[in-house]
């Protein structure tokens, strides 16, 4: 397929706002591209050229590009510019109306040209390598590879929607969306699922699908529940308690023929811009790999934790885990802020003297070339406690305390509390391991359970306003954050965040959301009228917050409920979490009638 066809079907996602016809849409792409295109497609309409386990960034800025442009085009590009706010309209009309038609799998090629160019000089290179590329597209094709350099494609088509469309070429409906679900869990590659359904038997190849070490799991997320009183609704036996960290969620990979399964992958063997973070390189020396809950790959920002994994005997394993600030000598652990000034490239060896970690198991999801998924918690911990037999420093087996009388938590709760931490993770033994799922079989109760507002909710970040005062001069006064309607696939405003902001924090936040300024609102974004922000932003960015309540207060609109919080505080901006993680307009529901 050329990639002026590819670009056609994107014009016609952008200008669908309807879900349904989106994956229609899709579905009929879906027809016309083969294995391997399907593969890339999967990709870029996401806006990228490999799943986000792979280190593969473009790191070209807009106003980089828009320097190149300039120097070719002349001033008026700024002006054009400043006028759309959206650098892929300025180059639409910059280019003339013609194309070399080249092919899809030509484009990926380039693309990962802008990927692999590193080092000095590198900048330039991809000047060069950009505008020259322009000259052989049309319009509409140098529009969204403009875009999809950017990471602003703007089609509003998240992996649900793809996977929604897959079922749909497989069996004509959603009736195959459950078996989907269970295969992109286990690999976390929209694209490599793609492939399989454009295979001779689709079904077959996506119930054969299981996890492979060095290719992270969708992480099992966690329900919560409004008070103690209600466990002992939802367990009738036995269950497992464990505390709750407030730190990094990291899944710990042990590789063993590290080819096997990645081969037909159509980012596989190709250059990364870091050839170390290469988990399928031969080259590489370790053999472990380190992944967050947001598939990012922090295997070289933490050399003890790797090194801790790597004296494990077994052949091969899949942990999750969570890392943590933890001062050995005297037993204490460390902030959540703390733990997080380890997430970085540079300075790693001197940052881990001054905040040393650990990595706490509480779970284990793949050993020896076996999947445990679908193994009962209870066995999956026996596994683990046999595993945790090979830990030494660094890692540290996650206490357990099985228990059969609910009446038996809250002194376990309160100890746990009492040591710092945030609460405790509740457990069904007969219940399975369920990548990216969230259902009753795991609950929390956090410290806040006494509180009025349960719980911490997780927003997304919608966009932010100018403020006034002292505040204007940072060009910020407070972030509009939003919950996520599953059902709707939408995020929805629900309240103004301007407390717990300290002047220092205004710059960064600021500075991090403008990579995402929109001059619309997004596509799969509803903000209401009394909400609306001076800037959009897209929806990339999570936060923490708490208030004092949350209220039933605009019954009447539809937007999140009629939700909303009252005196919000920040706790945590740009928490490692997807958008679509964030809490739900659901369970926010259920958290204030809880209170009523």
């Amino acid at each position: 397929m050329t990639f002026l066809e590819v670009s056609k079907i994107f014009q016609n996602l952008e200008t669908t706002s309807s879900r349904n016809e989106m994956s229609a849409l899709l579905v009929e792409a879906i027809k016309l591209l083969d294995a391997i295109d399907l593969q890339i497609f999967s990709y870029l309409v996401q806006g990228r050229v490999a799943p986000m386990f792979v280190p593969a960034e473009f790191n070209l800025s807009e106003k980089g590009l828009l320097n190149s442009l300039k120097a070719v085009y002349g001033e008026e590009v700024l002006s054009q510019r400043s006028v759309s706010g959206d650098l892929g309209l300025v180059v639409e009309k910059l280019v003339t109306e013609k194309t070399d038609k080249l092919s899809l799998q030509e484009v990926y090629s380039i693309l990962w040209e802008f990927v692999n160019a590193q080092g000095k000089g590198s900048v330039e290179l991809k000047s060069a390598l950009f505008l020259s590329t322009i000259k052989r597209l049309s319009p509409v094709e140098a529009k969204y590879f403009t875009r999809i350099i950017l990471g602003s494609l703007r089609l509003g088509c998240s992996t649900r929607t793809l996977l929604d469309a897959f079922s749909t070429y497989i069996l004509g409906g959603k009736g195959f969306r459950s078996e989907l679900d269970r295969a992109y869990g286990s690999s976390a590659d929209v694209g490599y699922i793609g492939s399989l359904i454009k295979g001779k038997d689709a079904q077959t190849s996506i119930k054969s699908v299981r996890p492979l070490p060095g290719v992270p799991i969708m992480s099992r997320l966690v329900e919560r529940v409004k008070n103690f009183d209600e466990l002992s609704t939802r367990f009738k036996g036995s269950f497992l308690v464990q505390p709750k960290y407030d730190g990094l969620r990291c899944q710990i990979h042990k590789i063993s023929n590290q080819h096997k399964g990645v081969a037909q992958r159509i980012w596989y063997g190709r250059k990364r811009v870091e050839s170390n973070m290469d988990m399928f390189n031969t080259e590489s020396q370790s053999e472990i790999r380190l992944f967050t809950r947001n598939l990012e790959d922090i295997t070289d920002m933490f050399p003890e934790i790797v090194m801790a994994a790597s004296k494990i005997k077994e052949d091969s394993f899949i942990l999750d885990s969570e890392i943590v600030g933890f001062n050995a000598e005297a037993k204490r652990f460390l902030s959540y802020q703390d733990t997080m000034t380890r997430r970085r490239k540079y300075g790693v060896e001197e940052r881990k003297e001054i905040v040393p970690v650990n990595a706490f198991i509480f779970d284990i999801m793949h050993l020896n070339d076996r999947s445990l998924l679908e193994v009962a918690t209870r066995d999956r911990f026996e596994a683990l406690i046999t595993l945790s037999k090979g830990f030494n420093d660094g890692l540290q087996l996650s206490p357990c305390d099985f228990l059969s009388k609910t009446e038996e938590v809250r002194p376990i709760f309160n100890k746990y509390v009492d040591m710092g931490l945030e609460g405790i993770i509740i457990k069904d033994l007969d219940g399975s391991y369920s990548p990216g799922v969230r259902n009753f079989e795991w609950i929390k109760v956090k410290k806040s359970v006494d509180s009025s507002m349960i719980d911490t909710v997780d927003l997304v970040v919608l966009g932010y306003y100018y403020g006034s005062g002292k505040r204007s001069k940072f060009g910020i006064g407070a972030i509009l954050g939003g919950v996520y309607n599953p059902e709707l696939e939408r995020f929805e405003s629900v309240t103004k965040v301007g407390t717990g902001i300290t002047d220092v924090q205004f710059g960064t936040i600021k500075e991090r959301l403008d990579t995402f300024k929109s001059n619309e609102c997004p596509k799969g974004v509803v903000v209401e009228d009394i909400l609306k922000p001076d800037v959009y932003t897209i929806p990339k960015v999570v936060i923490t917050v708490d208030a004092d309540e949350i209220s039933i207060n605009r019954s009447g609109e539809a937007v999140a409920r009629g939700l909303s919080l009252r005196f919000p505080r920040l706790i945590e901006f740009d928490r490692d979490k997807n958008p679509e993680d964030v809490t739900t307009v659901d369970e926010l529901y259920s958290m204030v009638k809880g209170r009523q």
